[in-house]
C-alpha cells in the first residue's frame, strides 16, 4: 500500500471515528434536545415557595412532603417562606417564575380568598394546576367554656336567634376564619357581629378575655384548652368525626350544613410544560404514599387526601365558586 492510499484510510478511519462519538456524545454531555423538551427534570434545585412563615400548618404541610420528594423526585428540594400582602408576594414570584418547573407554589384556600376579598386581582386561575396532598377537615368554632349563656351548639343557636346581632365572632378579616365563619353565620341562620381580632393566639385572647363570644380555629393548635374546659367546641366541620378527638360531633351530625375542608396543593407559572407537571404529580403521588409521610402527618392530626391536578382543580374551584356565593351574600 502506497503512502497517499495509507493517508486516505487512515482520514476515512478518523471520520468514522468522529461521526460515531458525536452519535453516541449524548451520555458524556446530555441530549440538549431531550432539555429543551423538559425530559431531564428535574435539573437542579426546586424551590417550593410557602406563603406564609414558619412553623405555621401550610409551612409544616410543605416540609412534610417535601422531605419526601426529595427522594420520589430525585431533586433537591427548599422550602422557601415568603409573607406579605395576603399572600401576594408569594404568588407573584411563583406567577413570574421561569416556567420551568423549579419554582413550585404550595397553598390552600386562601389563595382564592385574596381574590374574593379584593387583595388580590388573581386565583389559581392564573397558575397551571399542581396535585393536591391533604386536607384540613378540622374547622371549628369555640365558646368559653365558663359561659353562663350557652355550653353547645343548639343552646347558642337558640340564644342567637333570640338576640340578633348581640353575639361576636372574632376572626382575622379576609382569611379562612372570615369565610368559614360566613358559612357558619348562613348555616346556623344567626344574625353575628365580626370583629377583626387577628391570628389565632390572639383569637384565642380574646374569647377567654371574654371581648367575643366566639372564635373560629382548628382543633389541633386549641385542644388542650378544650381538654382543660376553658373552650368548648361547638362542633367540626367535617363530613364525619376525625379520629384523633372522635369526642368532638360534626356540624352535620347535629343537622347543620357545614362541611369546609382546607385543601393543600401545589400550582406552577401558567406556561409549566405539561411534562414536568406530571413528572412531578407523580413524584407526589409516591411521596404520600411513604408510610412515613402518613406517619408524619399523624404527627399534626391529619392523613393523606390525594388528588391529580385535575382533581384538585374541581375540587378548589368548586369551593371557590362558594366561598364567592357566600360572601356576596353575607359579607359586611
Amino acid at each position: 500500500m502506497n503512502k497517499k492510499s495509507l493517508v486516505i484510510l487512515s482520514l476515512a478511519m478518523v471520520a468514522t471515528l468522529i461521526f460515531a462519538g458525536m452519535a453516541n456524545a449524548w451520555w458524556i454531555f446530555g441530549d440538549e434536545s431531550k432539555k429543551e423538551g423538559g425530559s431531564t427534570y428535574p435539573s437542579k434545585p426546586i424551590q417550593i415557595i410557602v406563603p406564609a412563615g414558619p412553623g405555621g400548618d401550610t409551612d409544616t404541610n410543605a416540609r412534610t412532603i417535601a422531605k419526601y420528594l426529595d427522594d420520589t423526585l430525585g431533586a433537591n428540594i427548599a422550602v422557601v417562606n415568603m409573607e406579605g400582602a395576603g399572600s401576594t408576594i408569594a404568588s407573584q414570584h411563583v406567577k413570574n417564575s421561569k416556567p420551568d418547573g423549579h419554582t413550585v407554589m404550595f397553598f390552600h384556600s386562601s389563595l382564592y380568598l385574596a381574590k374574593i376579598f379584593g387583595v388580590a386581582e388573581y386565583d389559581f386561575e392564573a397558575f397551571k394546576q399542581g396535585p393536591m396532598v391533604t386536607l384540613e377537615p378540622s374547622n371549628t368554632f369555640l365558646i368559653k367554656g365558663d359561659d353562663p349563656r350557652f355550653s353547645n351548639l343548639d343552646e347558642l343557636v337558640a340564644y342567637g336567634k333570640k338576640h340578633p346581632g348581640e353575639l361576636t365572632i372574632g376572626i382575622e378579616t379576609g382569611g379562612m376564619s372570615h369565610m368559614v365563619s360566613l358559612a357558619f353565620a348562613d348555616a346556623v341562620g344567626v344574625e353575628f357581629n365580626f370583629a377583626d381580632v387577628g391570628g389565632q393566639s390572639a383569637k384565642n385572647a380574646a374569647l377567654l378575655g371574654g371581648h367575643v363570644d366566639l372564635i373560629y380555629g382548628i382543633v389541633s393548635p386549641v385542644l388542650s384548652y378544650i381538654k382543660s374546659g376553658d373552650m368548648i367546641s361547638l362542633g367540626i366541620t367535617a363530613e364525619e368525626r376525625q379520629e384523633a378527638y372522635d369526642f368532638i360531633p360534626t356540624f352535620i351530625e347535629q343537622g347543620y350544613k357545614l362541611n369546609i375542608g382546607k385543601p393543600y396543593y401545589f400550582l406552577f407559572p401558567k406556561d409549566t410544560p405539561q411534562e414536568i407537571v406530571d413528572t412531578f404529580t407523580a413524584a407526589v403521588k409516591e411521596a404520600t404514599e411513604e408510610q412515613g409521610y402518613k406517619d408524619d402527618l399523624a404527627k399534626v392530626k391529619l392523613k393523606p387526601n390525594y388528588k391529580d391536578p385535575e382533581e384538585a382543580r374541581s375540587f378548589i374551584t368548586h369551593q371557590r365558586d362558594y366561598f364567592q356565593m357566600l360572601y356576596n351574600k353575607l359579607a359586611f
